[in-house]
Parts: C-alpha cells; structure tokens; sequence
C-alpha cells in the first residue's frame, strides 16, 4: 500500500517541476486520478491548484504551484546569489551569546527574508521577532517597498509574522511517497 505525507513546499522551481512530471506518470499509470473540487470549497479566498485522488485509498490531495512572482523571484534571486552585496545575515544575541539568525536578500525595491532560526534555549524570549524587526529596518533602509518570506503553516514563525504586518498571498504546495518495496 502506498501513503501519502503532506509537505509544505518546494525547494526549488525545478523540484517543484519534477514532482508534476512525477506525479503525471502516476496519473498515467492508474495509480492517481485527477479530480474535480466541490465548487464551494475555500468561497471567499484565494485557492487554486490541481486535486488529486489516491486510486488505492481513495484520499483526496491538493497540488498548489507556486505563484507569481515567486517563481521568477526565486530564479532572480539564484542569479544573483553570488552577488554578496545583496545579501546580509543578521545575528540576534542574548547576554553576549549567539542566540538567532535571520537572512535578508536584498534587490531594489524587493527583499526576501529567509533563513531565519533562534536557539532552542532561547525560544519564547523575542529573538524572531527581534530578527523579523531588524531585517524591516535595513529593508526599509536600503530602499525595499515588499518584502517576501515563506514559512510552514500553522508554526510559531507564520504568528511572529502576522503580529509583523505579514499577509499571506499563497500556499505552496509539497506532496511526498513512500515508495513501496516488493
């Protein structure tokens, strides 16, 4: 029997590229079906993507691309990743110890928070939000009007986010398999 495990988004533009292919030959194979969704599923909100349906269990998923301009932003941003000047790392201290970390790319009026982690034993004291406060101030500084970060849903970090002014504009979708032996 083969499951299905949710995940939360792709690594790159290409991964993301390779699932779909994946995932066609699965559909080919008899393996998934496409289907159709109930027409009043998320009424009043952004959703879209393609659903799938496990031929074996009969569960229902959701494939959901990822959307302009995130797509172009993120190949923008691997060309110019060799480019130091567009990127900082910020270190957030706590008595003189290393206790986070947050990176901000930088690309005109755009920037990108990625990246970001506090140490376990400094969790619950403000270091994200510290992290997200300082990485606006130098976006702000260095002339950025959007700024974009990615997070998993439903964690601590997409909160922090929010209480910062942070709105989603999508939900990027990740699927994974077991591969079955035998």
């Amino acid at each position: 029997m083969i499951t299905w495990e949710e995940i939360h988004g792709f690594t790159s533009p290409g991964e993301y590229d390779r699932f779909v292919k994946y995932l066609h030959g699965q559909v080919t194979s008899g393996l998934a079906e496409e289907v159709e969704v109930d027409e009043n599923y998320g009424r009043g909100e952004i959703y879209g993507g393609r659903w799938f349906k496990d031929a074996e269990t009969g569960s229902v998923w959701r494939l959901v691309p990822p959307d302009p301009p995130f797509k172009q932003r993120e190949q923008e941003m691997i060309r110019e990743f060799g480019d130091r000047s567009c990127w900082r790392l910020l270190l957030a201290t706590v008595d003189g110890e290393h206790a986070g970390i947050g990176t901000l790319w930088l690309d005109g009026q755009t920037a990108f928070f990625a990246n970001g982690a506090t140490v376990p034993r400094f969790r619950g004291r403000g270091v994200h939000g510290a992290l997200i406060r300082a990485r606006l101030r130098e976006a702000a500084q260095a002339g950025a009007r959007v700024v974009y970060v990615d997070t998993n849903v439903s964690s601590v970090s997409e909160r922090n986010l929010h209480r910062y002014g942070f709105r989603l504009v999508c939900h990027l979708g990740m699927w994974s398999r077991l591969v079955s032996i035998g």
